[in-house]
């Protein structure tokens, strides 16, 4: 009987795109000003200039910002419920610079599953037999797309490939996953509202998450 694997988080992350971000805004007193994020996080490194700004903090945060998108991500190699830091720098991010024309909202988780050979794992699980996995046309490296309908408003497009991490001074060979939450803003600017209220509804797409990688995967959350 196989061993039941277990999903390891890496990274959550929020992106919103929009009309007009304005990099040139972001830097540590901005953010700290406005209460964004805590007066005691402390600053690893900054960046700011006209067409991409970035602040990342000694906890694992960074906070980037292009002229069409905003990222929050966390490192939440901890576990899965330390993704709600970035969800509320991104909220409050959004409620002070209300006067942006928000257009998407991306809910992003990144992680791995351990496997002694992840190309043929995904493989054999996924892909049925035939002369385009055998020699001599057999593939090194298999990736695989899913999307799903999550609601009337957004879609959840899960990758799923084969790759290497650094694991304890070590390669390992693992299975990647890496989920992307697709929303669309509906509403007509002004639109901020709409954006905010759907990074807070994060948990239940965590929930989906969790859900879809337990049924498909057949993995430990």
């Amino acid at each position: 009987m196989e061993q039941v694997k277990k999903f390891n988080p890496i990274s959550f992350s929020v992106v919103v795109i929009a009309n007009d971000h304005n990099p040139t805004i972001l830097n540590p007193d901005f953010l700290r000003t406005n209460n964004i994020v805590p007066a005691d996080y402390a600053v690893k490194s900054t960046v700011t200039t006209p067409p991409f700004s970035t602040v990342e903090y000694e906890n694992g945060i960074t906070i980037s910002v292009e002229i069409d998108k905003l990222q929050v991500v966390n490192n939440i190699s901890k576990g899965l419920d330390n993704a709600e830091t970035a969800v509320k720098i991104a909220s409050e991010y959004i409620a002070i610079l209300k006067h942006v024309n928000y257009k998407n909202v991306g809910i992003n988780w990144v992680g791995y599953i351990e496997d002694s050979d992840p190309a043929i794992w995904i493989r054999n699980r996924y892909i049925k037999d035939g002369t385009w996995i055998q020699a001599p046309h057999q593939p090194i490296d298999i990736a695989i797309r899913f999307s799903y309908i999550v609601d009337a408003n957004s879609i959840c497009n899960l990758n799923i490939a084969s790759r290497k991490i650094k694991k304890d001074n070590n390669e390992i060979p693992v299975i990647d996953l890496n989920a992307n939450y697709h929303h669309n803003v509906q509403s007509n600017y002004p639109n901020a509202d709409e954006a905010i209220k759907t990074i807070n509804n994060w948990r239940s797409r965590q929930q989906h998450f969790e859900n879809l990688i337990s049924d498909i995967l057949q993995v430990e959350v």
